[in-house]
Order: C-alpha cells, then sequence, then structure tokens
C-alpha cells in the first residue's frame, strides 16, 4: 500500500484533481454545494483507484481492511 500511495498511479491523479479543484475553495467558514460535490467527487476517484488496487492484488475489500487494522497495530514507519 505504500508503495501504491508513492507512486505515480496515486499522485498523479490525486494531484491533477486538486489541481482542477482546488480554485473552487475560499477561505469563508460556511460550507457551500460546490465543496460537497467536489468531495463527493474525490472520494469516488479513491474509492476507484482503491478498488482497481485490489482487483490487481487478488484481495476483497475484507482482507484490505484487516490488513489495515493490523497495519495500524503494527505501523511501519
Amino acid at each position: 500500500m505504500l508503495n501504491f500511495i508513492r507512486s505515480p498511479l496515486w499522485r498523479v491523479p490525486v494531484s491533477t484533481f486538486i489541481n482542477e479543484n482546488s480554485i473552487i475553495f475560499d477561505e469563508d467558514d460556511e460550507n457551500k454545494l460546490e465543496y460537497t460535490i467536489i468531495h463527493t467527487q474525490f472520494k469516488h476517484l479513491i474509492e476507484e483507484m482503491l478498488a482497481n488496487l485490489l482487483a490487481d492484488l487478488g484481495l476483497t475489500e475484507k482482507q484490505f481492511a484487516e490488513a489495515c487494522m493490523h497495519a495500524n497495530k503494527n505501523p511501519l514507519h
């Protein structure tokens, strides 16, 4: 997972999304509908990327969740 999130396969789409959508955010404390829409799009992007990774690795979501819980107990530095 660490290799994946450090790779261009992760960084490029995430950076591109941020660069394309960050202009809409301002310093107002108000949560605007546009923010919710962009947040939902970002969640979908991340979910799709993780789903593709899991498919490539032949893992289920349950196996991935269990691995994350195990890693949380034994974090890598």
